[in-house]
């Protein structure tokens, strides 16, 4: 009986670890980012490092393998089935604000995690399956910096 109350102990601490990190978006590795007239920040958090000495900046054409969600883990967007990199121009507003500035510094094969705050995201505009004033959460890795 002893042995069956520990197991069941030792499951609950691990789910709950297990749900704590993966719904805890900002750590100390984490990095903020907010303009000054910004009600709520980008946040990014690395969760695999990438490789190689060339780092994305404003103006490259990349190509990422994403997966975008809401706070209730709804998935809304991804290019996983799809078997090809979503490629597009980083600064061009070809995507939402927050990857504009969320993928600056990147290298090939970093995964990165983006928390975007409405303002850099969608904002009041509503779309096929977000909400308006949505919080968006990505999963973003880098395939290919393109120049």
């Amino acid at each position: 009986m002893i042995l069956l109350s520990l197991s069941v102990l030792v499951v609950i601490i691990i789910g709950w670890i297990c749900v704590e990190k993966f719904y805890h978006v900002q750590t100390p590795e984490s990095n903020t980012t907010a303009g000054a007239n910004q009600q709520a920040a980008l946040q990014t958090e690395t969760l695999q490092q990438g490789y190689g000495s060339e780092d994305v900046k404003s103006g490259d054409r990349i190509a990422v393998n994403f997966m975008g969600y809401l706070k209730d883990r709804n998935l809304f967007d991804s290019n996983l089935d799809s078997g090809k990199p979503y490629e597009f121009t980083i600064g061009k507003g070809e995507v939402v604000q927050g990857w504009d500035k969320g993928l600056i510094g990147m290298k090939v094969g970093e995964k990165r995690k983006l928390v975007v705050p409405p303002e850099l995201g969608y904002g009041s505009e509503e779309k096929e399956n977000i909400p308006k004033n949505s919080t968006l959460y990505y999963e973003v890795e880098l395939v290919e910096i393109k120049g």
